[in-house]
């Protein structure tokens, strides 16, 4: 029985015997030259591809075209292409068209024939690439995503959003969110043509993002451009006084929301707020409030308000 285990194990069949070893060497080998090839792909380094290809004899996988041409290594996806016949899938397109890299781009579609996504157009914009973008739609004839203007707004390409508009006429969404976003950004000029141009609404939400954000000059064109009550439709207590913005943390706190504004926020409560701090003309002359009556003690000229900012109790 042993003699016939040991027969086995050193047969050309047995798990041990050296054409089963070799076998074993040989697949470990094979998986370590491809990864060597697609990995010194992804770098450009062209003098290793070739070595690994001409001298070791080394596969590679379809990975290797696609992370080559994702780096923008036009000379190694042609060599790929050309000499090792080696596959890609659309990430290829798509991830150089990511980076901007025009010219493996081109390769790919004019001598490759490599096919894209819609990820080609809505990748380049989020970069800003604009000769890319018009390459892809008026030549490649991709298609593109709500994803496309968004991240190019979200980003501040301005030129980009433009084309998108008005030539490629991609999809957006059309609820004042995506200009939230882009007002929370600071990008006033984009704000303005999406606001202006593109018919983007003016909300609640998109001021509350411009005041979050920290960017007054992007708050006071919205604020400037709604002309119904730009406050009461636009701002709660909260967002529009914020301690930081208007100096007013302490006090604030001891009121409370309900105290300093109603639904809609008073403009008047708020102003008498802000003015305990001389902010509010200073922050926002372009807002105009007729005169009224103070509500408090006629002598004092404080309104109930006020008095309470300052610890009072009104009449």
């Amino acid at each position: 029985m042993c003699i016939f285990f040991l027969d086995f194990i050193f047969s050309e069949g047995g798990e041990g015997s050296p054409r089963a070893v070799k076998t074993k060497n040989e697949k470990h080998t094979h998986t370590h030259t491809t990864n060597n090839m697609d990995e010194a792909s992804s770098r450009g380094d062209l003098d290793r591809v070739k070595y690994l290809h001409e001298v070791v004899k080394a596969l590679c996988t379809a990975n290797a075209m696609d992370w080559a041409a994702s780096g923008g290594h036009r000379e190694t996806v042609k060599y790929l292409h050309e000499v090792v016949k080696a596959p890609c899938t659309t990430d290829a397109m798509d991830l150089a068209a990511s980076g901007g890299h025009r010219e493996t781009v081109r390769y790919l579609h004019d001598v490759v024939k490599a096919p894209c996504t819609h990820w080609a157009i809505d990748w380049a914009t989020k970069g800003g690439h604009l000769d890319m973008v018009r390459y892809l739609h008026e030549v490649v004839k991709a298609p593109c995503t709500y994803r496309a203007m968004g991240w190019a707004a979200e980003n501040g390409h301005y030129e980009v959003v433009a084309y998108l508009y008005e030539v490629v006429e991609a999809p957006y969404t059309k609820d004042g969110f995506q200009l939230g976003m882009v007002a929370y950004r600071g990008h006033l000029k984009v704000v303005e043509y999406m606001h202006g141009v593109m018919g983007a609404p003016i909300t609640r939400y998109t001021l509350e993002r411009a005041n979050m954000g920290g960017h007054p000059d992007v708050l006071k064109y919205m604020l400037e451009a709604v002309k119904e009550s730009p406050l009461s439709m636009a701002m709660t207590c909260e967002a529009y006084l914020e301690a930081e913005t208007l100096f007013l943390h302490d006090k604030l706190k001891k009121l409370g929301k309900e105290t300093c504004c109603g639904d809609p926020p008073d403009l008047y409560r708020m102003r008498d707020l802000c003015n305990t701090a001389g902010e509010f003309n200073d922050m926002f002359p372009h807002i105009e409030l007729p005169h009224i009556e103070l509500t408090g003690d006629p002598g004092a000229g404080k309104s109930k308000v006020s008095q309470i900012v300052d610890g009072q109790t009104p009449k």
